[in-house]
């Protein structure tokens, strides 16, 4: 992934993906690059404690002899609380520290929490006008991202956010009246969408599908990591933040997806030596995550939800798809 731009989605996997990767690049080849890592928040602190705890727990790091051990001292960390900064720190000061430290990976953590804050503040203006000025804004940040990597000989990593798609389910009685997904404005292209005749549900295809090709409402379950199996629900489906215009700019898309798991719960509960009728039945006992690759130019997209994870005090850990309880390799 050296010299190519990939995002990946937000959440409580994709923090622990990022350190782990912060750690990782430092390790000598083939599993790692053997170079420093930058981390550039624009939201919460990098947490040195979790670094910290996965250094001395995972069996790979900790028992490695301490010449070959990763160490906090080689991961760069700096916050660009707002976009004029982070132009700053990305154009003129990354390069120099890129050179000086030996680093190999760019983290950027996330990608659209200062674009969010710039455009969505009272009198930073609205409609097309404030979503093509966005626009513009990404591709450079785009291009100066890509340029680096592929003149620096590095892989930069970006997390994204993203929101919930809403899809109004087909039916007999408006099989041929007009969509209305909203999904084309939350991808924000700065344009308002064009109805698009519906098409009728089909029972591997969680989204309603715009009968045009070209219409994003079609395409969009190719390159978004929701949508394009019966695996997801339309309820479940999401959006990337930043939309087609930021997607356009990546070379490599990961989603990191998330179900609950619900547990029953007792109808009559004790508190206190009394009988208690319990309203909520059920609650949720866990969470089950999957790591998908959405499209890459070296790997083909994953199937289905792609690869099952945990996260645990020593790290990720994979989860079998053979053994139905869930055991781990």
């Amino acid at each position: 992934m050296l010299g190519r731009l990939a995002d990946s989605f937000s959440g409580a996997g994709k923090t622990q993906l990022l350190l782990t990767l912060l750690l990782a690049a430092q390790l000598p080849p083939p599993h790692g690059l053997a170079k420093s890592a930058v981390y550039i928040s624009t939201e919460a602190v990098l947490a040195t404690n979790r670094l910290a705890q996965l250094l001395s727990s995972h069996p790979a790091l900790a028992s490695l002899p301490p010449e070959d051990k990763p160490s906090l001292s080689r991961v760069l960390s700096i916050q660009t609380p707002d976009l004029e900064s982070q132009e700053h720190i990305l154009r003129y000061q990354l390069p120099v520290a890129i050179k000086q430290h030996g680093v190999g990976l760019v983290i950027l953590d996330s990608v659209a929490a200062n674009y969010r804050a710039e455009f969505e503040k009272k009198g930073a203006g609205g409609g097309a006008a404030s979503m093509a000025k966005r626009g513009t804004q990404l591709v450079q940040l785009g291009a100066l991202l890509r340029e680096l990597a592929r003149t620096e000989g590095i892989a930069v990593v970006v997390a994204n956010q993203v929101a919930d798609r809403f899809t109004r389910a087909p039916s007999a009685a408006s099989s041929n009246a007009v969509s209305r997904t909203t999904s084309a404005n939350s991808q924000g292209n700065g344009r308002e969408h064009t109805p698009q005749p519906s098409m009728p549900s089909q029972p591997d295809v969680g989204l309603l599908l715009s009968p045009d090709p070209l219409a994003l409402d079609h395409q969009q379950k190719w390159f978004t990591g929701w949508g394009d199996n019966q695996y997801e629900p339309e309820h479940a489906q999401k959006t990337p933040s930043l939309g087609l215009v930021w997607t356009n700019q990546l070379a490599c898309r990961i989603a990191l997806l998330k179900k609950p798991v619900f547990a029953s719960r007792p109808p009559v509960v004790t508190t206190n030596g009394a009988d208690e009728w319990n309203d909520e039945e059920t609650h949720i006992s866990k969470w089950r995550r999957w790591l998908k690759v959405v499209f890459a130019p070296w790997t083909p997209p994953s199937d289905g939800r792609g690869v099952e994870f945990e996260i645990t005090k020593s790290g990720i850990r994979h989860i079998s798809k053979e053994n139905n309880n869930h055991s781990l390799h």
